[in-house]
């Protein structure tokens, strides 16, 4: 029975409202730089296949996780082929940009979904590869308050899919792991690193109705909660 449901957060509960290169080249412009988004968003993705998770610690990273965004950014310049005056200057602007809570945007049904099943009494998490700038982002997209737990990698020293980190959300919420349902948008580390752990995965995607896995796989595995089922049955009328 499904007693915790925990979710991703970037690209499952949240996303960037414009693509990543656009970002980083408004930020290029502020240093009177004429930089391509296109080029600088193939680049990103590049660098991110690339770049390898840092290695698991018994510590939250000192750094709260910025050095291995500093060499994601170095390899995504040198990648799109761009030499900064201010490499430093540059790396700190585009760091804060992206805790800015206006660079980010809920996911359709996002808040539809948390609310019927925070109603139903179902406890609710995050996991997430992300460091201390998601609280902010949380909190100004109204959402925090749904979660009872928010396991972040640079606190737990550890990405998924390591297990740690989902042994660290099994120990804060001190429930069995079948009792327990992670979402999440990737399948080598949401999927793959729950079900490591014992932890039952959806892994949803981008299409409009996407959400309603997760209350179909509650409805199926079975709920100590009645209201399971009828929050489930309202989800169309809601257009989650």
């Amino acid at each position: 029975m499904i007693r915790v449901v925990t979710f991703d957060a970037g690209n499952t509960l949240i996303g960037l409202k414009v693509p990543a290169g656009f970002t980083y080249a408004g930020v290029g412009s502020r240093f009177g730089l004429e930089m391509d988004p296109q080029r600088l968003e193939s680049a990103f993705r590049r660098a991110w296949q690339e770049i390898p998770a840092p290695v698991d610690q018994d510590c939250p990273r000192p750094d709260d996780g910025r050095g291995w965004w500093r060499q994601l950014v170095a390899r995504l310049l040198s990648r799109a082929g761009y030499a900064i005056p201010d490499p430093e200057g540059y790396f700190e602007a585009v760091y804060r940009e992206f805790g800015q809570p206006g660079a980010w945007q809920l996911r359709p049904g996002t808040k539809v979904l948390l609310e019927e099943l925070y109603r139903t009494g179902i406890r609710l998490g995050i996991v997430s590869n992300f460091d201390r700038r998601l609280y902010r982002i949380l909190d100004e997209l109204g959402i925090r308050g749904y979660f009872e737990q928010v396991v972040i990698s640079s606190e737990v020293g550890a990405d998924k899919p390591s297990l740690k980190i989902f042994r660290e959300a099994l120990s804060r919420f001190q429930v069995p792991a079948d009792e327990m349902l992670h979402v999440g948008d990737d399948e080598a580390t949401d999927g793959a690193g729950a079900r490591a752990a014992g932890i039952q995965a959806v892994i949803v995607d981008d299409s409009e109705h996407s959400f309603e896995q997760v209350f179909a796989r509650i409805h199926s595995v079975g709920s100590v909660l009645p209201d399971v089922a009828k929050a489930m049955s309202g989800l169309s009328k809601r257009r989650i």
